[in-house]
């Protein structure tokens, strides 16, 4: 049971590493309506940390699914992935999550691991929204 389990963990983080690497193709993508009043040039270097994020620790990752995220604004304008350890430069915080449907988008999927039978969701949001 613990192989297939892994083995499903594995495809798991395989689908969710190629899906935010090509939102769009490999999953729909949903932004909040916080995330959309952001100007363009955040909205679209928030999608770069997204596509390239690889920030993931035992702490923020504990199922090893590749599954969600965090971002960060810092004071001086620029987006990054860790978290600073001063919270005072931290400007805004913006998660991103995936979820898992059936194909039809009613109920959620019985198989995440199986690609032919899961409709990958990736949404991105301001941490308030969450």
């Amino acid at each position: 049971m613990t192989d297939t389990r892994e083995a499903r963990t594995t495809a798991i983080r395989t689908l969710n590493d190629a899906a935010r690497a090509h939102p769009g193709a490999l999953c729909r993508c949903s932004i909040t309506l916080g995330v959309d009043a952001l100007p363009i040039a955040d909205r679209i270097a928030i999608l770069r940390q997204i596509v390239t994020y690889d920030a993931f620790t035992d702490d923020n990752d504990p199922h090893n699914e590749h599954d969600f995220g965090s971002l960060y604004r810092l004071a001086s304008g620029a987006w990054t992935p860790e978290r600073p350890d001063d919270a005072d430069q931290i400007a805004q915080t913006v998660c991103w999550k995936f979820d898992y449907y059936d194909l039809a988008l009613e109920f959620g999927s019985a198989e995440p691991w199986n690609a032919a039978a899961t409709a990958r969701v990736l949404t991105i949001m301001l941490a308030s929204e969450y």
